[in-house]
């Protein structure tokens, strides 16, 4: 088990492959969510990954967008559910924001059903909701203090 982060072009081509086959796996096909995953945006981002027996157990990535950083494709593989990951890498995320890109916030799309989540995390809403691709979201951000 091993957890790691990095740059795009620091992924292997089976760490990438496994990235988005977890990504379209779990937003496309378990959330039956049509949209255009594969977004550009990958190439700028910074990964952070758990690997566990092989295979991709939890994924997130946080890129530049909008003025601010933002955290997001946070993701966990259905047979690594409810053993913390999604906890422990959003602390690693902000961490990575805290420590190496020096912010003093960071943002995050949540889908609604997941807003308790983010919030006991100190994440608070700023928008409405608004469909995204099918889904409920709202605009999230935490303030580092």
């Amino acid at each position: 088990m091993s957890w790691s982060i990095k740059s795009f072009t620091e992924l292997s081509k089976a760490e990438l492959y496994a990235i988005l086959k977890l990504r379209v796996d779990v937003f496309v096909v378990e959330q039956a969510c049509a949209y255009p995953e594969i977004d550009d945006q990958d190439q700028a981002a910074i990964h952070i990954l758990y690997q566990a027996s092989g295979k991709l157990a939890a994924y997130a990535r946080i890129v530049h967008e909008k003025g601010h950083w933002h955290i997001g494709r946070i993701v966990v593989a259905p047979s690594w559910r409810q053993r913390g990951l999604a906890r422990e890498i959003m602390e690693r995320a902000e961490a990575y924001c805290w420590q190496e890109l020096q912010v003093h916030e960071v943002h995050l799309s949540a889908q609604t059903y997941l807003e308790k989540f983010y919030t006991s995390l100190g994440y608070q809403t700023y928008s409405q909701p608004y469909d995204w691709d099918g889904i409920d979201h709202v605009d999230m951000k935490k303030v580092r203090t």
